[in-house]
């Protein structure tokens, strides 16, 4: 995959930067109540605030930029972050599929081939959350009318869990009480 140095450092720069930011969120009181009052706007206002305020982007951080018909979340160098709020359906690296189109297609329009799609997932669990690399991953989005593209786009995905229950309410009864053994493994999958 041919890509163009300065965008693969530009994004390396906000990925990174949104990952680290993506585990003190989770466990900030406004993203663990379920619901919490989070709307896609209050997470905009708040994620772009910490980025700006990042010294590793150099307060090089803009939202609003008017692109592909639509308006950015966050632009970074040339790097585009959408960013969605999930309520109804859980996601995982694997399945933000209907939120890629959007991000390719800013991706395009801002002339890079790379771009970043966080969703913060605010439906209910019972079970604890595990380290941040679960919930990073990488996509490729089909393109129109290419099987096989020269340059094919790349999407950054990064999960924020939130809805998380404090830890000790892991303990009161609320957890999902499915485990497996990582030492034996066995058919029963118990503790």
């Amino acid at each position: 995959m041919n890509l163009n140095t300065d965008d693969v450092q530009a994004l390396c720069r906000l990925y990174t930067a949104i990952a680290v930011k993506a585990v003190d969120m989770q466990y900030e009181r406004s993203y663990m109540r379920k619901g919490g009052g989070v709307t896609e706007r209050s997470l905009h206002d708040d994620l772009f605030d910490r980025l700006f305020a990042d010294p590793a982007l150099e307060r090089r951080v803009q939202r609003g930029t008017r692109a592909a018909g639509g308006f950015l979340d966050i632009i970074h160098a040339g790097i585009n972050a959408e960013l969605k709020v999930a309520k109804n359906t859980g996601v995982t690296v694997e399945t933000p599929h209907k939120y890629l189109g959007q991000a390719a297609d800013y991706e395009a329009d801002t002339g890079s081939q790379l771009s970043i799609l966080v969703v913060l997932d605010m439906t209910k669990t019972k079970n604890p959350p595990g380290v941040l690399e679960n919930y990073l991953g990488f996509m490729k989005p089909a393109l129109a009318g290419l099987d096989d593209p020269r340059f094919p786009s790349l999407v950054g995905v990064i999960i924020i869990k939130g809805s998380l229950l404090i830890p000790s309410g892991y303990s009161r009864g609320s957890a999902d009480r499915r485990c497996r053994s990582a030492v034996a493994p066995s058919d029963e999958d118990s503790c």
